[in-house]
């Protein structure tokens, strides 16, 4: 009897870990990308200072921004031959834009339909509020940043709103709120992920150290560095997830 269990307890094993393994290389993939606005000129009417009037190209406008969006594949996968579409509020305009991969020298394309509506002579209105690209490949890792001139047409002081999608099969954008980074790594997540490695390790350390003062300045050292002990565990743990896939 036992040595039947045996293998059909390994073989439940087995297979449950195919499972786990195969719905987690199948999963939809996201690319976060974020938006940064560096505004560049109001228009204004003051009494005080009197007027002030922002041109683009001899015409009026009501403000002007240099916006910045970045795109990074963290997921476990090379990803080729993607469109990605940027697009603006309906009260906001694209004036112009560039992007490149900072892995390559090259600079991206619009997709062959959108140069196609440009070359026309007649692109139509929507053209000043979406930018068709087309992504050669964004390797595990890769970093794309588009850097466009908007402004937006309704009020001054308000910032244009963009957002980047994709038809792409299996794959989502996603939206990050920009965090502020720790060697390229989320210093809050990276934080409470040092504290919580700190408090497992201070534990044993505490305990089989017979010294007290030095268990105590050993655990007091792995607190203060708990941050980049954090990094360096999420940094560990991209490479494993690498090698995996």
């Amino acid at each position: 009897m036992k040595n039947i269990i045996v293998p059909v307890i390994t073989f439940l094993i087995g297979a449950f870990v195919m499972h786990v393994w195969e719905r987690y290389k199948s999963r939809v993939n996201l690319l976060n990308y974020e938006v940064w606005h560096q505004p560049l000129g109001l228009t204004a009417e003051d009494i005080r200072f009197g007027s002030v009037k922002v041109l683009y190209n001899e015409q009026p406008v009501n403000n002007l921004y240099m916006s910045t969006i970045y795109v990074r594949n963290e997921s476990n996968k090379d990803i080729a031959d993607i469109k990605l579409n940027i697009a603006c509020d309906v009260n906001s305009i694209i004036l112009v834009s560039y992007g490149r991969n900072l892995s390559s020298l090259n600079e991206l394309s619009f997709t062959s339909e959108y140069q196609g509506r440009l070359i026309s002579g007649n692109p139509g209105l929507d053209l000043y509020q979406k930018r068709d690209y087309l992504i050669p490949v964004i390797n595990r890792g890769d970093t794309i940043v588009f850097t466009l001139l908007t402004s937006n047409t309704n009020a001054i002081h308000q910032q244009p709103i963009l957002s980047l999608g994709t038809d792409y099969p299996g794959l989502r954008m996603n939206f990050a709120k920009p965090v502020q980074l720790l060697f390229g790594e989320s210093q809050s997540s990276s934080a409470l992920l040092g504290i919580i490695a700190t408090l497992l390790v201070c534990v044993p350390i505490i305990y089989y150290i017979p010294n007290k003062a030095i268990a105590v300045i050993v655990a007091a050292c792995f607190a203060l560095f708990a941050a980049l002990i954090g990094v360096l565990i999420r940094k560990l743990v991209k490479q494993i997830l690498k090698l995996l896939s």
